[in-house]
């Protein structure tokens, strides 16, 4: 699932840390995306549908195909992967990412950074417009960075910006000055890719209403990315056209249209039959798929962590449960991590041996690794007192271990590891009851509530290691820290390992995240999974889509301007 948006209930200090996309990917995906989950079904919006397009005519475009619809293309409030890479079609950023991670420029040209790294001045390219044709300026930066900043708007980056940012001052309509708390490694690659929208086109919508307003919900979408829409009918297609005015260039594709099918079959059969260009898809429809003739598939790491968590807060019934780290070590050790994978996602992807995901420069397997072993498991939970009663499950002061494990109803493969999870601990005396409910209401309950025992999520991870939004005592009130791990040294490494911005200084920087991870993974706050790999598979019709596609590549659509049919 996606990474959870933190929600914004009061402002933090300036050192609560960043929140990443959001699977729980949440992405997408706690956080956080893996991949993303479909919106419930909602009312088509937007003009009626026109005749459909034929695919394989090469003036129709690229067509992608997916299971998943965007819940809001709106930057300031998306919080799973489909949304984002949806809407990076529509919106630009002062930043992008190049494949490897490495910041290029989009709606800036160029930036200056102070000697003391706190200092940030983009100077805008000229005469880029809006697809209705007003003119970007400054202050349409500076706008759309006071609503990351404004808790009142509900952005699932309010917490990555606050972190950051003390302020953003317009300096004249082509510059822009962001003043940071504190010098950040990850502020190029986290904050400054954020997507701009339009200050004409909100500014009578107050923050606390941006939700419900129809823009980046319906066909209302005002941008500056490469495609402009024609039409959103909610869960069937969104169909868009080429913006003649494109900043970067000529975009080779006339049209872009995303549809939205039911199931893997109909996506594999859409992609064998060329009724479709291109689309991230599922193991299922991968196997499907394989030695399918003009269909290229490419699998690669992603940033994405599925995980466990746990109720660590002791003001909260389960965390009698979780509250000893040795119980937690024997819930980790009860369970064959390898053939969950396997089942689960058919063995498409690696054992979470860490937290750092593999595509990461920071990524170190570390110790302690656990591997199955149920004896130990036992022995642990013995000598914690929970001690097996007669019908095997295991009773501590008249409480029986029985807690309820929580998923969404929209994503199978953590549907699928909760029914493993719930087996696997059965072997060693625990009892467990799994919750699957939509989307909307497991992100409330894991965000804002922490109305929870144990959950399984995905947490989206960025370019940069920096974990402050899943570990940090900071987050624990306003980010995905939702089971309150309160490690202060942890916090501490965080927050000095963040500071770090200099290029020359990275080692150092990895060192920290190492030392962070056998932490982490010593003292199980949370319980990894896996790291997953997400499959690409794209026709040979297609031109310009880059054959070594990756997580980011794909997740920012940096290049889409460049693909076409032909």
């Amino acid at each position: 699932m996606n990474a959870p948006a933190a929600p914004n209930a009061s402002a933090p200090p300036a050192g609560v840390p960043p929140t990443a996309a959001v699977q729980v990917a949440p992405n997408g995906a706690v956080v956080t995306q893996a991949p993303g989950v479909p919106a419930a079904p909602s009312a088509a919006s937007g003009p009626a549908p026109s005749p459909p397009v034929n695919p394989n005519d090469p003036a129709a475009g690229i067509t992608e195909v997916g299971t998943a619809d965007a819940r809001t293309l709106n930057p300031i409030l998306i919080a799973d992967p489909t949304s984002l890479a949806l809407s990076r079609l529509f919106f630009s950023s002062l930043v992008n990412l190049t494949k490897d991670g490495t910041p290029t420029p989009d709606l800036a040209q160029a930036w200056t950074v102070s000697d003391d790294g706190l200092t940030y001045i983009f100077t805008l390219r000229p005469k880029v417009q809006w697809s209705d044709n007003q003119d970007l300026t400054a202050d349409d930066i500076t706008y759309s960075y006071n609503l990351y900043l404004n808790r009142d708007a509900n952005s699932p980056r309010y917490n990555t910006a606050y972190a950051v940012v003390e302020s953003v001052t317009t300096i004249n309509d082509h510059t822009v000055r962001f003043k940071l708390r504190l010098p950040t490694a990850s502020f190029l690659t986290d904050v400054a890719t954020f997507g701009i929208v339009p200050q004409h086109s909100l500014v009578n919508t107050q923050p606390a209403d941006l939700a419900a307003s129809d823009f980046g919900t319906t066909s209302n979408i005002v941008g500056t990315g490469p495609f402009q829409m024609v039409r959103w009918l909610r869960s069937e297609r969104i169909e868009a056209d080429a913006n003649p005015h494109y900043h970067l260039g000529p975009v080779a594709s006339p049209h872009y249209t995303y549809i939205v099918l039911p199931t893997d079959d109909a996506v594999r059969d859409a992609l064998a039959t060329g009724k479709a260009d291109f689309g991230v898809v599922s193991p299922a429809v991968q196997k499907g798929l394989a030695n399918t003739p003009g269909v290229k598939l490419t699998t690669y790491d992603t940033y994405d962590m599925t995980y466990v968590g746990l109720q660590l807060d002791v003001t909260k019934p389960a965390s009698k449960f979780f509250g000893d780290a040795n119980v937690r070590k024997a819930l980790m050790l009860a369970l064959d991590r390898g053939a969950m994978l396997q089942s689960a996602r058919s063995g498409v992807g690696i054992v979470a041996d860490g937290v750092q995901p593999p595509p990461s420069w920071a990524y170190t397997p570390v110790e302690p690794r656990y591997r199955q072993n149920l004896d130990e498991a036992k022995q642990l939970l013995d000598a914690a007192g929970w001690k097996a009663g007669a019908d095997g499950i295991r009773v501590k002061d008249r409480q029986t271990f029985s807690f309820t494990l929580t998923t969404n109803s929209s994503d199978p493969i953590r549907e699928t590891y909760a029914g493993l999870l719930r087996d696997a601990w059965a072997k060693v005396g625990i009892n467990v009851t799994i919750v699957s409910e939509k989307w909307s209401t497991f992100v409330d309950r894991v965000t804002r509530t922490h109305d929870f025992d144990a959950f399984v999520a995905t947490y989206i991870g960025n370019v940069d290691p920096d974990l402050s939004s899943l570990f940090s005592v900071d987050a624990a009130r306003t980010g995905l820290n939702a089971g309150r791990y309160l490690n202060t040294d942890v916090g501490n490494m965080l927050s000095k390992a963040r500071g770090i911005y200099k290029p020359e200084q990275q080692p150092e920087r990895k060192d920290l995240y190492t030392k962070i991870q056998q932490q982490i993974m010593t003292d199980l706050p949370i319980l990894p999974l896996d790291f997953s790999k997400n499959t690409v598979a794209v026709r040979d019709r297609v031109k310009g889509f880059d054959s070594s596609a990756n997580d980011l590549g794909l997740r920012f659509r940096a290049l889409a301007y460049t693909w076409s049919v032909g």
